[in-house]
């Protein structure tokens, strides 16, 4: 009888167990509007925003505690991101000097992320973390356009400190709808230290 119960409630704790989410999740972000702050010159094209960009995401669930009496998790999260092309100039000597570009800029990122639980669906969601990002620009002539990557090409990388906020919907026990607003420093060229900022929306799976 002892050992039945004993078997009996290890198969009842080990349900338990399977009801409760995972703490390994991942996900995907779009960016429906990626801007970089960039330099503009009349006469020159300067997209300011770029394509769409993209980012997929996996996180591990570190726990939760309790915030202005508010549930709050807490997770790490490791991040690739792909920020899409813009043209602008940008300066390629140290006295000034500038040629027009389209540049492109990759990289990844490992965030600390809380969510604040503002009711049983809804939470606001904070991150901040390290970033690496490397670009790729191509340089054209300044009276020719068409003909980026013709007068050269550089690659630059940045290691920096990026931060976002945005707000998460559970639409069931695994699945939640987000939107985000996220800033990255970036480097374009030699010179030019400057930052994207990406507002997305995307979907993340709860194991």
């Amino acid at each position: 009888m002892n050992k039945s119960l004993g078997w009996l409630l290890l198969l009842i704790a080990g349900a338990a167990r399977a009801e409760e989410p995972s703490i390994y999740s991942l996900g995907a972000d779009l960016g429906l509007n990626t801007r970089y702050k960039l330099k503009c010159w009349s006469g020159i094209g300067c997209d300011q925003r770029a394509e769409r960009g993209l980012r997929l995401y996996t996180a591990y669930t570190l726990g939760s505690n309790q915030l202005l009496g508010l549930r709050n998790s807490n997770a790490l999260e490791l991040s690739a991101f792909d920020f899409g092309n813009v043209t602008s100039v940008v300066q390629t000597a140290a006295d000034g000097g500038h040629l027009p570009g389209k540049s492109k800029v990759v990289g990844a990122s490992l965030n600390y992320v809380s969510g604040l639980q503002l009711s049983e669906r809804l939470a606001l969601t904070t991150k901040a973390g390290v970033s690496f990002a490397r670009s790729t620009v191509q340089y054209a002539d300044a009276f020719d356009l068409s003909n980026y990557g013709a007068v050269g090409t550089t690659r630059s990388n940045r290691v920096g400190l990026d931060y976002g906020l945005g707000f998460a919907y559970a639409l069931d026990k695994n699945w939640s709808l987000h939107g985000d607003w996220l800033r990255v420093p970036i480097k374009l060229g030699t010179y030019d230290k400057t930052h994207v900022d990406m507002y997305s929306i995307g979907l993340g799976y709860r194991f």
